[in-house]
């Protein structure tokens, strides 16, 4: 972990920039073995690096997380829900705050449509989540 969460903070942070660093990354979701917190570091990593101002870092945050999906589905559905929290608890702060808790349950609805790992509309908690949760209306919704 030591090594992992700093080199793929890294790797989404400059995968937009050349073409490169998005094979690196692919790699590097496709076949290292990466830890919990490693996942959780780049889910965060890529939902911020999709939300910059740089041409085309949505679209390679978006393949890079639905790889990341399919290759660790239970840690990037912990991943996506401790980002939707954070991103709820803080969205009562400011106006500002709202508008990026907001493009970011956007980018993840739309990056991890039809997967468990994505976010259920209205709600700040993923699929996944939603079904062992303890409250009826939610595992309901």
């Amino acid at each position: 972990d030591a090594l992992a969460v700093p080199l793929v903070v890294a790797l989404a942070n400059s995968a937009a920039t050349h073409a490169n660093y998005e094979r690196v990354l692919t790699g590097v979701v496709d076949g290292a073995p990466l830890s919990d917190a490693a996942v959780a570091s780049l889910t965060k990593a890529l939902v911020t690096s999709a939300q910059s101002s740089t041409a085309g870092s949505a679209d390679v945050a978006q393949r890079a997380l639905r790889s990341l999906e399919t290759r660790f589905p239970a840690a990037t559905s912990v991943a996506v829900d401790a980002i939707l929290s954070e991103s709820a608890a803080k969205a009562s702060s400011s106006a500002e705050a709202e508008r990026a808790a907001r493009a970011a349950a956007e980018f993840l609805r739309h990056a991890l449509a039809g997967s468990a790992a994505g976010p259920m509309p209205g709600h700040a908690a993923s699929l996944g989540a939603a079904l062992d949760h303890p409250s009826a209306g939610l595992r309901e919704a």
